[in-house]
């Protein structure tokens, strides 16, 4: 099912483009086993959590790198350092951004639509 879940998602089209198409076959690519297909929902939710875990992952990875890196220099120990530092910082940052990236998302909106006059949800 994650195998699956991480082609749709990496996949080049949209993957909501799929749900344009009617009749939804058994071969459409949200076909998870014989019979069983993940809705519409249950994607963007996926797609939420997946989304939240590698972006806290890797800001988490490069920040806490760079200021230990600051603090300390490149001295031994930097790498036990490193980690001990990066696994406090993705503790903390991952569920900030499954929060916060919802209001940050409507604030980008709200701040587009502003300045340009559109909506931002055309």
């Amino acid at each position: 099912m994650l195998t699956k879940l991480v082609q749709v998602i990496t996949s080049t089209q949209s993957f909501y483009t799929y749900y344009a198409v009617a009749g939804h076959s058994d071969s459409a690519p949200f076909s998870l086993a014989q019979g069983t297909r993940m809705s519409k929902f249950t994607i963007a939710r996926a797609r939420r959590f997946v989304f939240s875990l590698y972006m806290s992952g890797i800001m988490s990875l490069m920040m806490s790198g760079i200021i230990t890196l600051i603090n300390t220099g490149l001295t031994a120990g930097f790498f036990t350092r490193w980690g001990g530092a990066f696994a406090v910082a993705w503790a903390v940052a991952f569920p900030l951004v499954i929060f916060i990236a919802p209001f940050a998302g409507k604030m980008a909106d709200a701040t587009i639509e502003r300045f340009s006059g559109h909506d931002s949800s055309d």
